[in-house]
């Protein structure tokens, strides 16, 4: 299924099962059409409230009539949420090949580039201060960031994340604010809140978000899409396990 109408069809299987009131309906309707105005990557939300809006009709007087068919939601609910998880986020790269250049502005206007990066493996990381799927993501991001900053892999002398933000056009502040509240402390944020596009998500092919890039120092892939404890479990399995380089590395962050 494609997914920027997974939502849209779930929501008229939904609605030709249930048989709900004409107000149910109306509900789905309105969720249905703002699922395909809305961008891609704020289609999962209008779904999620597609369906406590249906739930809630279905509550209502009118459809007690209904109410054993209310167990079919959660089975359209997961079907439609299954179609998001299986597309592909990240259309433009792949593991194994060399990550694209990322030139933008940070909060403050000041250039950043990722292959200032060179020689550290580095998370490429797209969000958005309005993408709540993002937002809860950033405390995986920010205790992977502190956890392994300073640690040496087998192709990368410490770890940093390079924030990508698709906040658009008059969203700086709430761009700002959301790295504040998260505590996303890191200098790599960059984003294109003067620009009309989002020349590194054009780049990238970043379909959905959150989403994100492992680059090792070399500045190559070589993972893609690494949420909660699925990145914790890549950077253990990067870590640099030669004693004798080790004890180098530490040698050299004493100096």
């Amino acid at each position: 299924m494609n997914a920027t109408y997974a939502p849209l069809t779930s929501c008229c299987i939904l609605r030709n099962s249930l048989h709900v009131s004409k107000e149910a309906t109306n509900w789905i309707r309105r969720c249905s059409n703002g699922v395909q105005t809305r961008r891609i990557t704020r289609s999962r939300s209008a779904t999620i409230t597609c369906w406590q809006n249906t739930a809630r009709s279905l509550l209502a007087a009118s459809d007690l009539r209904h109410m054993n068919r209310i167990l079919l939601l959660p089975l359209v609910i997961t079907a439609t949420l299954s179609a998001f998880s299986q597309q592909e986020r990240l259309l433009n790269v792949q593991v194994g090949q060399m990550a694209p250049e990322i030139v933008m502005a940070n909060p403050s206007g000041d250039v950043l580039r990722l292959s200032e990066l060179k020689g550290k493996l580095v998370l490429v990381d797209f969000w958005a201060s309005w993408c709540r799927p993002c937002r809860m993501e950033s405390p995986h991001v920010r205790r992977a960031y502190h956890t392994y900053k300073d640690r040496l892999f087998t192709k990368g002398d410490g770890f940093a994340v390079f924030s990508v933000s698709l906040d658009r056009q008059g969203q700086a502040e709430a761009w700002k604010a959301a790295i504040a509240k998260d505590s996303l402390d890191w200098k790599w944020h960059v984003g294109a809140v003067n620009e009309v596009q989002n020349a590194a998500a054009e780049e990238y092919g970043a379909r959905f978000i959150p989403t994100n890039a492992l680059v090792d120092g070399e500045g190559r892939i070589v993972a893609k899409d690494l949420h909660g404890e699925a990145l914790t479990n890549a950077l253990n399995a990067l870590l640099e396990k030669d004693p004798m380089k080790l004890e180098r590395h530490g040698k050299k962050a004493k100096r």
